[in-house]
């Protein structure tokens, strides 16, 4: 015996038949449980009545005409509304689902997407989706094929190289200089690039070190004693500042190309705000400066080697333009 509480008997006929396209339904999960073990529904019957017995009359019959009327809007406002006999088809026409496996197969199918698109000529192409991991992904995979696509929603400031560096020392400073994030640092093109002009000009001066690296290491810590041997807490802006300075000391050109005014100026705006907040702990550096990067970005103008026949939109930007091939990416819940 199977009990199907809440199972309405009186559903019109035609609107069980559209339960199919409509799972959102609530008796749509009673006619998949119905195919699903072969039953018809002219076989369920009421708990209370006989095996056999015929089925009561309609909720609503001889009711005040009022009751019945309601009855019968609530049961047509759950069904779907039917499709219009024309444009039926021209509305599926070139649409296609794809339910990937995992997000770097969704990445990678996009991608392939959008390159097909391209191979026609005159034909341009774009990705739509708030997901920007997605995004990111797509647009690496893109890379690999060797097409770069523009970014609407930009690069994340925090991302950019010169803000690497800043983490990359405060987390030299979090840890105490251990060997695996000091590597990540001396590494570093900005860093790299100011050691080899250091050593180059010890060596005009016929005074290079068989090694530059050690009084490379004694000037980093020099210039960072201020926040890691100092007080126990700092003000917030005072413990930035410090890192600020020893980054301009190990590197070159921290400030230089469009990253790094970016860098600069968001920067400054936010060593302005945290003025008067409570002191905190130089090993709470990253967190610290992970909180002033927060969101922001850096929106380029379009590069050279941009393809111009594809690009990557958020939902605002999709909106104002149009596209031959159009991909939606992430539909997933909690994305969309």
């Amino acid at each position: 015996c199977v009990v199907l509480p809440g199972f309405d008997p009186d559903l019109p006929d035609e609107a069980w038949s559209m339960l199919d396209r409509t799972p959102s339904h609530p008796q749509a999960g009673f006619r998949r449980l119905a195919e699903a073990i072969g039953v018809q529904r002219a076989e369920i019957h009421p708990l209370h009545a006989p095996l056999g017995a015929p089925l009561p009359p309609p909720l609503g019959t001889g009711e005040t005409t009022g009751r019945a009327g309601r009855i019968a809007l609530l049961r047509d406002a759950f069904l779907p509304i039917p499709p219009a006999a024309e444009g039926v088809a021209a509305a599926d026409d070139g649409l296609w689902r794809l339910d990937a496996a995992d997000e770097q197969d969704e990445a990678r199918a996009i991608a392939l997407t959008l390159r097909d698109a391209l191979e026609m000529p005159g034909r341009d192409a774009a990705l739509v989706t708030p997901d920007r991991g997605l995004a990111l992904r797509v647009a690496a995979e893109l890379e690999r094929l060797g097409i770069r696509a523009e970014d609407s929603a930009g690069e994340r400031l925090a991302d950019t190289p010169p803000a690497i560096v800043l983490r990359l020392l405060a987390t030299c400073v979090e840890s105490g200089y251990d060997a695996v994030p000091l590597l990540a640092l001396l590494k570093h093109p900005l860093v790299i690039a100011a050691m080899r002009h250091a050593a180059d000009h010890e060596a005009a001066h016929e005074a290079a070190p068989d090694d530059p690296l050690p009084s490379f290491l004694a000037d980093l810590q020099l210039r960072l004693r201020p926040i890691s041997s100092g007080p126990a807490s700092l003000p917030p802006a005072t413990l930035l500042a410090g890192l600020i300075a020893a980054a301009e000391a190990i590197t070159d050109d921290l400030w230089s190309g469009e990253a790094g005014a970016a860098l600069s100026e968001h920067l400054a705006i936010q060593l302005a705000a945290l003025d008067g907040l409570p002191d905190v702990q130089p090993a709470e550096l990253v967190p610290l400066l992970d909180a002033v990067l927060g969101s922001a970005r850096l929106r380029r103008p379009r590069a050279r080697d941009a393809n111009p026949r594809v690009a990557i939109w958020g939902m605002m930007e999709a909106r104002l333009q149009r596209v031959d091939t159009l991909v939606l990416g992430g539909m997933v819940e909690g994305v969309f």
